[in-house]
């Protein structure tokens, strides 16, 4: 931490590919959908109008991978994907609605699946735990994969119902449903949005 700014230097090449690629801390690994950012700038950057929005996202991006890549500790210790970049998501993904509102059937079949894929994912490591061992080289394939498969989830319905494996996502899922139907039963019911035509 005596290095540089409060352990901070220059970006350097071997964190930077390891913190989008790496089985150790790659953020591809956790979240799939994030493979479809670079075809969504492209989309972007091909109409002017959005030009602008594509700037101020690749910006944030780029801020926050070459400020993890310059961090000494980039890993982040015990943690499930690189969480120092974790508030640059919300900006690497706005693009994504563009493609999909262009995206043919085939491209909304992808990038749906790719979304289920990384929902699933997540659901697996917060179901584990975000933070293994930092000695463990992929967390994903030796820790949350094969104790989710096998239904070790340390989970508050495995205290009150037993070691009953996935069944004690089963509280979860419940929540998951009633949320979904109240979020479709309000859209449903919503009124039509006014058919506004430029001049």
């Amino acid at each position: 931490m005596q290095q540089g700014f409060f352990g901070i230097t220059w970006p350097r090449f071997y964190p930077l590919v390891q913190i989008i690629f790496g089985r150790y801390r790659g953020v591809l690994w956790v979240a799939p959908i994030l493979t479809l950012v670079p075809i969504a700038w492209i989309t972007l950057w091909r109409e002017p109008k959005f030009r602008f929005i594509l700037v101020i996202t690749v910006i944030i991006v780029l801020y926050y991978l070459l400020l993890n890549a310059s961090y000494y500790y980039w890993n982040g210790g015990g943690s499930l994907g690189p969480r120092h970049i974790t508030p640059m998501f919300g900006f690497a993904v706005l693009p994504l609605a563009r493609l999909w509102r262009i995206a043919n059937s085939s491209g909304r079949w992808l990038m749906t699946s790719l979304l289920v894929l990384s929902a699933m994912i997540s659901l697996a490591c917060v179901s584990i735990g975000m933070t293994p061992y930092p000695e463990i080289e992929d967390p994903l394939f030796q820790v949350v994969f094969p104790q989710f498969f096998a239904g070790q989830l340390p989970t508050v319905a495995k205290r009150l119902l037993g070691p009953s494996g996935l069944a004690n996502l089963l509280p979860l899922f419940f929540v998951w449903l009633i949320c979904s139907l109240t979020l479709w039963w309000s859209h449903a019911s919503a009124p039509p949005a006014p058919n506004i035509v430029s001049a």
